[in-house]
């Protein structure tokens, strides 16, 4: 009996099974929203939602994990449309992990339905456009508290991608009456990304932040003023529309306890990923063993 006529079949079926679970783990992986890409009053609504419940919330479970601890409760967002939002927490650095769909509510606003809790009507945001200098920002708030001194920090030690602790202060600013202001920062322009960096994250205390171009080269002139957004625009994206929304996808169960910087945090659903994808790898390494023994006692009968 030819034994080929066996064995291609099963290692067609080994290359397939094994491309076929490296493409779910990819695509798991990519559903999971990245936080400065989250429209704000979307993260509100998170946030207000989970302290509703008596929980201690610290935030996205990756951008803000340099600030997170056990005992604080964070959150993923996995994906985002343009009339709902999916989105896993649980408490930090373990497996109680839950599930909460948010819907619109009005042009701006999300609530959770199951347990009627939102943002609220005035969330604080940022708008940035380049100044007349490079590497300046003419930056605008919106739905600050009447008279609060802002403080702006340069948050760039984290590549720009997650918030972390610094102490490199730009300036500070007083809201006014309306909860609105308007200032020009100026970046380091000798600063160097870290490899791979695209942005700079700048941060307004804890209240809001938003990301800029870790360079520009200046505007020909002092931008005109900023006319005042709407109400709870999105935080990365020009004013005044929410973010471009996300294809719907069907979340896979992330970790929303990201481990602590010795212990990295995994993309959504790498662990579920790798578990499939060798478990897959074994019953097919059984199969095929299983053929080649069948090959080899039809070759000595």
């Amino acid at each position: 009996m030819d034994a080929k006529r066996f064995i291609l079949p099963i290692f067609l079926a080994v290359a397939l099974g094994v491309s076929g679970f490296s493409a779910l783990r990819a695509q798991t992986a990519s559903a999971q929203v990245a936080a400065p890409k989250v429209p704000v009053t979307l993260a509100a609504a998170i946030r207000a939602d989970i302290k509703a419940q008596g929980f201690d919330y610290g935030g996205d479970c990756k951008f803000d994990v340099m600030y997170l601890a056990p005992g604080k409760w964070c959150s993923m967002v996995q994906s985002v449309s343009a009339d709902g939002a999916v989105v896993t927490y649980g408490p930090f650095a373990s497996g109680d992990i839950r599930t909460a769909n948010f819907v619109r509510k009005g042009e701006y606003g999300w609530v959770n339905p199951a347990t009627g809790v939102g943002s609220p009507e005035r969330v604080p945001a940022l708008s940035a456009q380049p100044g007349a200098k490079a590497d300046s920002w003419v930056i605008t708030g919106i739905n600050f508290p009447a008279g609060q001194d802002v403080t702006f920090f340069d948050g760039s030690g984290c590549g720009g991608e997650q918030r972390c602790p610094t102490d490199h202060r730009l300036v500070t600013v007083k809201a006014g009456a309306d909860g609105a202001f308007e200032v020009t920062l100026q970046l380091e322009p000798s600063a160097k990304p870290l490899p791979g960096q695209v942005n700079r994250l700048i941060q307004a205390g804890d209240a809001a932040f938003i990301q800029v171009a870790f360079h520009h080269s200046g505007s020909a002139a002092a931008p005109p003023p900023a006319q005042p957004p709407p109400a709870n625009p999105a935080p990365t994206q020009p004013l005044p529309a929410d973010p471009t929304p996300t294809t719907p996808a069907t979340p896979a169960t992330p970790a929303p306890g990201a481990p602590t910087p010795s212990n990295p945090a995994p993309e959504a659903g790498e662990d579920d990923g790798d578990g499939f994808l060798y478990a897959g790898i074994a019953a097919l390494g059984l199969a095929a063993a299983g053929a080649f023994g069948i090959v080899t006692v039809a070759r000595r009968k």
